[in-house]
């Protein structure tokens, strides 16, 4: 994990998401994270075709970029900002603001990784 972006870039993030690391599934298909954590982000939503680690297509219709590179894969659980719920007369159902991400995009320049971005593919999750 670097450190995150800041300084003068700090504005450009004014969103918080929430990152739960994967652990395990079991049998069942039962998945289990570890300890959440909180970064900033810019969230938008647009859509963009793109291949998950497979290399299967699929519309990511919301990007988060990560204010910094933080080792996250597409199999962690995020919690993106209540205005990207798919449920908008909630915004507090939690589970209506977690899409499934599809990949994640890793930039780095010659001193490394410096921030990574998140693609989610949910054909509901609208900004709201």
């Amino acid at each position: 994990m670097t450190a995150p972006i800041i300084g003068e870039l700090a504005d450009l993030f004014p969103d918080d998401v929430t990152i739960e690391p994967y652990n395990t599934a079991d049998e069942n298909g039962d998945t289990t994270y570890g300890t959440a954590f909180t970064v900033k982000a810019r969230v938008v939503g647009r859509t963009k075709l793109v291949a998950d680690s497979d290399g299967q297509e699929h519309v990511s219709s919301v990007q988060a970029v990560l204010a910094g590179a933080y080792g996250v894969t597409a199999e962690d659980r995020f919690t993106l900002p209540a205005r990207f719920s798919t449920n908008p007369r909630d915004p507090s159902d939690i589970a209506a603001r977690q899409p499934r991400a599809i990949a994640v995009d890793r930039e780095s320049d010659e001193n490394g990784a410096h921030h990574e971005t998140v693609q989610f593919s949910n054909s509901r999750l609208r900004a709201f």
